[in-house]
Parts: C-alpha cells; structure tokens; sequence
C-alpha cells in the first residue's frame, strides 16, 4: 500500500514538473515561433510607418516630412528590430512557456507540433495572422465611426441635461 501510494505520488509531481529550459527550447522552435514574430513585424511595420508619416505630415512642409521620414525610418526600424528582435524576446518567451506548462504538456506539444496537423498549423499561421489582421483593419473603420457617434450623441445628452432649464 505505501509503495503503490510513492508511486501514485511520484507520477502526480512528475505531471505537475516545471518543463525544462531544454525541452521549451525544443517547443519554441518547433513551434517555430521566431518565425511567427517575424512575420506579425513585417505585416505591423508598414502600419508603424504610416502613423510616423502621418504625425509629421501636418506639422511642416511634405518635402521635409517626406526628406525627414526617410531620415529617421531607418534608425526607428534599427531600434525596434533591437527590442523586439528575438534575441531579446527568446528568454521572456521561455519563461512565459516554462512558467505555463508543465513538462508534461511541453512534451505533448512537442509531441503535436511535430507530427502532420502541427506543423500545418504552424505553416498556415502567417496566413491565418494576415487575413485576421486584413479583417480587423476593415472593422476598425466603421466601429471607430460607429463608437465616435455614439460619443457624441452621448456628449449631447449630458448637455441637454446639465443646460439651464427654461
């Protein structure tokens, strides 16, 4: 009875293992998760560019705006390859991964990133990232319209309240 209650309890700890750096390094790259970064910066960054053109646009003359962009484009891009580039985002990562998975369930993930349907989705997901984003940016406008109305409807109803009555 003791011997069958240390192995019950020997296999319940091993379940709830924190997973080993080495085994959420392996998930990270079979996930290949570098990769899917990259690809989110690449779709992102021209969005980045365009409300950097945009903030200088109005304020000075569009040739300085224009000769200013093309400037300081190439540092910003420099600086935010730095930061979020994945030599920096790797050890968060792999906290964040250790920190929420048992071992267990890294081997597991491991188990299915690798094997046919895993690695399809890891295939497809640049895809499924670009359209969701397309579709997001073509609700933004209309809610942000939708929202910005009923602001200012909610805007004129507190004023009708607060107005001296007659």
């Amino acid at each position: 009875l003791v011997a069958a209650a240390v192995v019950l309890f020997a296999c319940s700890a091993s379940a709830h293992a924190a997973a080993s750096p080495e085994s959420v390094d392996r998930l990270l790259q079979v996930m290949k998760v570098q990769s899917q970064l990259e690809a989110v910066y690449a779709q992102v960054l021209p969005t980045v560019q365009n409300a950097m053109r945009q903030s200088l646009g109005p304020k000075i003359d569009p040739a300085e705006a224009e000769h200013l962009f093309n400037v300081v484009l190439p540092r910003v891009n420099a600086v935010l390859r730095d930061e979020l580039g994945w030599a920096r985002l790797k050890p968060g990562f792999a906290t964040i991964y250790a920190e929420t998975f048992t071992q267990q369930e890294v081997d597991g993930l491991i188990a299915f990133y690798e094997g046919p349907i895993g690695k399809a989705l890891v295939a497809k997901t640049p895809q499924l990232t670009q359209r969701s984003f397309q579709m997001m940016q073509q609700r933004m406008g209309p809610a942000m319209q939708r929202a910005m109305q009923v602001a200012r409807e909610e805007v004129e109803k507190e004023r009708a309240k607060s107005a001296p009555k007659r």
